[in-house]
This record gives C-alpha cells, structure tokens and sequence, in this order.
C-alpha cells in the first residue's frame, strides 16, 4: 500500500507553472491524480533561449536574441472538494535575463533584467473521471479518463522598472482557462502505463501601462512610456506518455501557440503568433518520495511568425502524504 501510494505522489504531482514556462507547456502527467492530502514542494532550473524572455514568453520579438536562466520553486496540494478531485498550486520564480533586441527599437540594445519574477498561482478542478475518495477508495480505483477545467492566474508581483527596456517581471495581469484531458491506454499497472494527454487553453492579458520605448528625434534618441495590449492566446498541448520501468518513464511532447496580436497606445502591430514546437521528457523516481525530470523543447518556426525559443528544464520533486505516511507506520509497527 505504502509503495503504491508515494509512486502516485511523486509522479502524479501537478506543478503551477509560472509565465517563464507557460509558452513550453505545463509538461506530461501534469494533471494525473494522486490521493487527497498529498503535498509536493518542487524545485527547478530553467535554460530558454531565444527571441522571447523566458519570464515573459507570450511576447517574441522579432530580432531579439535573449538567454534567460530561471530559478523556480514550487508547492502543490491534493484535496476533495464539492465531490471531485482538485489540485492547486503556487509558484515563485527568481532570475536572470540578458540578450540585444533590434525588434522593438530603432537601435541594437543590449538589456538585461534579473531578481524576484511574477507569482503564479492555479487550480485544477475535475470534471470527469476522478471523484473525491478517502485513502482507502484510491486504492481501489484504477484512472482512465480525465477532463479537468483549470483557473491559471499570474499576477504582476516581479521586479519591473519601467526605465528599463527588459525586465523579469511583466507588469501586466494573465488570466488563463484550460480543460485538461487525460486518456490511459491499456494496463495502467506502473511500469506499463501509457496515456494520451490534451491541454487545450486560451490565455487573457491585462495592460501593461509602462512599457519602456525609444524613438530617434534628430539623430538622439528620446525614451517614452507606452501601454501594451494584447489579444487572447490560443495554445493547445499535447503529450505522449509511457513507463519504461516502474522507476522511469517517458513522453512526446508538442504544443501549437497562436494568436496573440499586441497594439501599442492602441496601434495594432500585426504580429498575430502561429509557433509550433516538439519537446521530449525523461523522468526517473529515484525513491518513492523523489521524482527527477528533465524536458527538452524547441520551437521550430521562423521567428517572424511568433516563438523561436529553445529550453532545457531541469526539475527534482519531493511529495509525501501524512495519511499514507501514518497508515505505513501502524503497519510496521504490527509486523514487529
């Protein structure tokens, strides 16, 4: 019981992504189901480079060249509510991002930003296939198909400085919707589960009222404030999954990110996205509280049709559950 138990926890653990991953994708078995009272703390390191800031991915630009290194840390709850499984999690990144954008500007700047990024926090609340169950009733249930519906929200809490042409925090609200869709195909024994993962969303921006710009007047430059507005970006995410071993698994991964025109004081810039991009994930449970997870992804259109970013992610999540935990413990202490 005991073993069954914390492998759930360590590879069914929900991760609130932060907008530095947002345009990766949220990652495969982002939304199996592992019992109630579970809990997971996770950190992670990211590597993105290209034409968008990692903290910022919903916004490319052609002509840039950015390398980002992000720091993320991570806690995530299992719980019942009103008759259904759910999931919520919150996540705070930290920093660094450097490159030169020649996109937005008249002039090749190099800019930099680093520090506290934005808080993310979202919940995953389950439509079909996972009731709320006591410890003993998740035992006994075998998951199939799920459809979750999932509020994300990030909220403009980063560094922003508004005299400075990048920074790590975005200064703007993001309001995403989802419908998280899980398939398993055949045995779901571990060590022989495959699913089919679908995660399809559309992502809503607020303003952002100070961002920093430059224009040549004379032949010097003169810096300004502008407000960026954005239309709702559609993405759809999908995964592959199988287990190798019962310790180590694997998936494909692909997203399509489209939509997304920005206006400037309320000029729109027609630059619409339509990015497609491939991934791979490997991932092995070194105990039964700890999971390890690497993710490679790469987006393979031209820049000037939206994201031209690559990433490597780099995770270790450790998840206990203090039923389980306690339920092992007078268990041993029986056989003694």
């Amino acid at each position: 019981m005991r073993s069954r138990l914390l492998f759930a926890a360590t590879v069914c653990l929900a991760l609130g992504l932060p907008a530095a991953a947002d345009a990766q994708g949220e990652g495969a078995r982002t939304y199996w189901k592992a019992p109630a009272n579970t809990h997971a703390v996770g950190t992670h390191l990211m590597f993105v480079d290209g034409n968008a800031s990692g903290f910022n991915p919903a916004l490319p630009v052609s002509g840039a060249a950015f390398t980002s290194r992000i720091y993320l840390l991570n806690y995530t709850a299992f719980f019942n509510f009103l008759g259904r499984r759910n999931q919520a999690s919150v996540t705070q990144p930290f920093g660094t991002v450097e490159g030169t954008t020649t996109g937005l500007q008249p002039l090749s700047l190099d800019v930099a930003g680093k520090g506290r990024a934005d808080l993310s926090a979202w919940w995953a609340f389950n439509l079909i296939g996972a009731p709320a169950q006591s410890l003993q009733e998740y035992m006994q249930w075998e998951q199939r198909t799920l459809l979750d519906a999932q509020l994300f929200v990030t909220a403009p809490s980063g560094q922003y400085d508004e005299d400075k042409f990048l920074n790590v925090g975005t200064n703007r609200w993001t309001v995403r919707f989802g419908l998280p869709f899980v398939q398993s195909i055949g045995d779901f024994t571990p060590g022989r589960r495959t699913t089919f993962e679908l995660v399809p969303s559309v992502t809503l921006f607020g303003d952002n009222d100070a961002l920093r710009s430059l224009t040549i007047d004379d032949g010097a430059p003169v810096f300004f404030s502008r407000t960026l507005s954005q239309d709702p970006l559609y993405k759809i995410e999908g995964h592959l999954t199988r287990d190798i071993t019962k310790e180590l698994w694997v998936s494909a991964d692909a997203m399509y990110v489209g939509g997304g025109e920005t206006s400037l004081d309320g000029v729109a810039q027609d630059d619409s996205q339509s990015s497609f991009g491939v991934g791979f994930t490997v991932a092995y449970k070194v105990s039964e509280k700890v999971e390890l997870r690497a993710l490679w992804g790469d987006f393979l259109t031209d820049e000037e049709d939206g994201i031209d970013t690559s990433m490597l992610w780099l995770r270790m999540t450790y998840a206990w559950n203090p039923t389980a935990d306690r339920l092992a413990e007078q268990a041993a202490a029986a056989r003694q």
